[in-house]
């Protein structure tokens, strides 16, 4: 028997969602999606600099978006992955 797996938004800003999977790995991680892309990034939590795992697509500017947007919100995206992976 499956199981569905359910993929919170946790913020949808300047045109990317922002997203934490449930029952995924550690360490705490956001995936970040575009219309095309996608990037996933450790947190580092809870006062670490974001870093990225892996990159599909996005460019260097759209990166920096990427981390403006996680290192705004980060205090937000690591509550979220602690209450998420509990």
């Amino acid at each position: 028997m499956g199981y569905t797996l359910h993929v919170p938004t946790i913020l949808f800003i300047d045109g990317f969602r922002v997203v934490i999977y449930v029952k995924d790995h550690t360490p705490p991680h956001v995936r970040i999606w575009s219309a095309e892309h996608q990037a996933i990034v450790y947190l580092n939590c809870p006062d670490g600099k974001p870093t990225l795992r892996v990159n599909y697509g996005f460019s260097d500017r759209q990166l920096r978006a990427v981390y403006r947007i996680i290192a705004q919100n980060l205090a937000l995206l690591c509550r979220a992955c602690e209450e998420i992976h509990v």
